[in-house]
């Protein structure tokens, strides 16, 4: 899910306003275990 809205914020985003940053993975701990995504950053 949030890799599909990902790709629709960098599909849709001002490139003139934000820049792409590269990738930032993070990992969130779940009561499945921990669960690891990776998110693009803009500034």
């Amino acid at each position: 899910m949030l890799v599909e809205y990902d790709k629709k914020i960098m599909d849709t985003i001002d490139t003139k306003e934000f820049r792409h940053k590269g990738k930032e993975t993070t990992t969130v701990k779940a009561k499945t275990g921990l669960v690891e995504y990776t998110r693009t950053k803009y500034i």
